[in-house]
């Protein structure tokens, strides 16, 4: 076997399972658009890096045909690569999207590793952990004395309502409250090329006009959307990749 031949195995092997890698990341554990909101893709270019990059050229480096010890060298690289890969992927499935959860005006994606599913009360949502996110509604608390002890903790530090797992109930929205909280999806069009394609785009993959539809701000760590509501039962039926703030 020549250099060529074994750099050619060992990068269409690495190629493989980096595509492989990319199934699972972009469709199960950051599905649209997630992706986009929490930064997949700089994720997946490091990893990208480690796997198809950096093992196929160190063995085109060290291999030759008669070399002592070659097997040995082979086998420490692919070792190296996989311990490198098998790293990268479980920091990115620990920063995958755990719950999309709604507070007062807007969606806020919320990673595995800022739940402590400890703190989580109703079942339904203990029983979230699983693959892809989950729609979660975060309330203040009921009595004074509680909401005015938390507005107390978060004015000295504390995380605001969205990233507060024990403040987490099942997703059952005020149809009235939302329609009242939603977006001015004309001003923002009017203000900003992208969403106004964005809008359009929606509008002939769903039909219907503008008004159809509720519209809220999604934050994620790496770019905030705009989240599309159906206004029947307030669940997401789309999203708008243009910017959900008025500046």
């Amino acid at each position: 076997m020549t250099r060529g031949h074994a750099f050619a195995i060992h990068l269409a092997a690495s190629v493989l399972v980096m595509l492989t890698l990319f199934a699972v990341i972009r469709w199960i554990w950051y599905p649209v658009p997630y992706f986009t909101v929490s930064g997949g893709w700089p994720l997946l270019q490091i990893l990208a890096g480690v796997d198809v990059v950096l093992g196929p050229i160190l063995t085109w480096i060290i291999f030759k045909p008669a070399k002592s010890g070659l097997r040995f060298d082979i086998t420490v690289i692919v070792g190296l690569q996989l311990a490198a890969l098998a790293y990268g992927a479980a920091v990115v499935y620990q920063q995958r999207p755990l719950f999309t959860v709604f507070a007062v005006d807007r969606f806020t994606v919320i990673p595995a590793t800022d739940v402590d599913p400890e703190l989580i009360q109703p079942p339904e949502l203990k029983r979230a952990f699983g693959i892809s996110p989950t729609l979660a509604l975060a309330r203040l608390p009921e009595t004074q004395d509680a909401r005015e002890q938390f507005m107390f903790e978060v004015l000295g530090g504390a995380k605001d309502l969205e990233y507060r797992p024990e403040f987490y109930r099942p997703y059952l929205p005020d149809l009235a409250d939302l329609k009242h909280r939603s977006l001015d999806i004309g001003r923002l069009a009017a203000r900003d090329p992208e969403t106004e394609q964005g809008l359009k785009d929606l509008l002939a993959r769903r039909g219907g006009a503008a008004d159809d539809y509720l519209y809220f701000p999604l934050v994620g760590n790496n770019k905030d959307i705009i989240l599309v509501l159906s206004p029947a039962d307030g669940l997401p039926l789309d999203w708008i990749d243009g910017d959900p703030w008025f500046r």
